[in-house]
């Protein structure tokens, strides 16, 4: 993207948040609400760019994860990420059954920041009742309990 573009979107973002209407707080992320993620988060799996596990933060007391609340509720409520967040370590892994000197034969990915992938589902989960509510019913993909394969042709007709 062209660094004048970048500088605009990011002024433009600026000026919303700073608009009057904008001043909306959003709701203090709770204990409660990171206690019923951290039960879906998959053990064993690898580590963001930060190296911390997922099951650093399953296991995390309950001081660690009121802190982690606090910390989330500033994040929504500053409209900022860190820095760090949008970094990743890119991961080659060989396809199975693939010549393993040619670069088609890797899948490339980049494990995300457990802290970050575990805010995501929050704001999910306050989203995700309103954006259903609006969404046409023929829009099913990476919707929950939905699938592509649900929709049928007269609904596109």
């Amino acid at each position: 993207m062209d660094k004048s573009v970048k500088r605009t979107v990011r002024d433009e973002w600026r000026h919303y948040l700073r608009k009057p209407s904008s001043s909306a707080k959003p709701d203090a992320v709770t204990t409660s609400e990171i206690d019923k993620l951290l039960g879906d988060i998959t053990a064993g799996t690898a580590p963001g760019y930060d190296c911390i596990h997922p099951e650093f933060l399953t296991h995390m007391g309950p001081q660690a994860r009121n802190r982690l609340a606090k910390f989330f509720s500033c994040l929504l409520t500053e409209h900022r990420i860190p820095c760090v967040w949008r970094q990743a370590n890119v991961i080659a892994l060989p396809k199975p059954g693939k010549d393993i000197t040619l670069a088609a034969s890797y899948r490339l990915i980049s494990p995300l920041i457990v802290c970050f992938k575990l805010l995501e589902r929050i704001i999910l989960r306050r989203i995700a009742p309103t954006v259903d509510a609006v969404l046409s019913p023929s829009q099913a993909g990476s919707r929950q309990g939905r699938s592509t394969n649900e929709c049928s042709v007269e609904e596109y007709r």
